[in-house]
Order: structure tokens, then C-alpha cells, then sequence
């Protein structure tokens, strides 16, 4: 019940500071992407490894998680970030965000 309510006072916020809901959806995917990126670095950084590291449990270069690292999320690959993500030991999760809803994209 509390997330409709946040949800409806969202709503009344935008329309009374005269936000385009588009604007501010992208906005908010930018500001995303931004975190993301800094986030891969982070995670490395919080494995303790270094990009070199990380580079020969991938079998690229470190020149390649370097630009990984610094890369646009929005046209990296999906298989890019999950080779990334178990490099680091862990697992890439897929998720959506849909009519107020969240939901985790599988692989068939």
C-alpha cells in the first residue's frame, strides 16, 4: 500500500513543479548509467582486484576492462557485463522495470 502512495505523491510533485515525466525518466536512466559505470570499477576495487587482474581471469587485456570500465552501458553486451560480473565471482541479474513494476529478465 506505502509504494501506491509514494507513487501517487510522485505523481502530484511532477505535475505541481511542471515536470515532463519523459524528461525526468531520462534523466533518472542517465544518472543509472552513470552509477553503473562507476559501479564496475567499484566492484573490482571491492574484490580486491586489480584491472590487470580481473583482465587475466577474463582473457582480455587490461586495456579491454579499462574500456569496459569507461564504456556506455547502453551499447556494451549483455555477455560483455556477465563475463565482467563472474570474472568477479558473482552473477549478472537482469531486471525491467514495466508499468510499476519490476521484474528480473531469465534466459530461456
Amino acid at each position: 500500500m506505502k509504494l501506491r502512495t509514494k507513487a501517487r505523491e510522485a505523481d502530484s510533485v511532477f505535475k505541481e513543479l511542471n515536470l515532463d515525466e519523459s524528461k525526468v525518466d531520462a534523466l533518472a536512466a542517465r544518472l543509472v548509467e552513470e552509477q553503473a559505470k562507476f559501479g564496475l570499477a567499484e566492484l573490482r576495487k571491492i574484490s580486491s582486484l586489480t584491472q590487470t587482474d580481473l583482465a587475466n581471469r577474463m582473457s582480455v587485456s587490461q586495456n579491454r576492462v579499462s574500456q569496459i570500465e569507461l564504456a556506455d552501458l547502453e551499447s556494451t553486451q549483455i555477455d560483455t557485463l556477465r563475463n565482467y560480473i563472474e570474472a568477479l565471482g558473482g552473477s549478472l541479474i537482469l531486471g525491467a522495470h514495466i508499468d510499476g513494476k519490476y521484474v528480473t529478465i531469465t534466459q530461456k
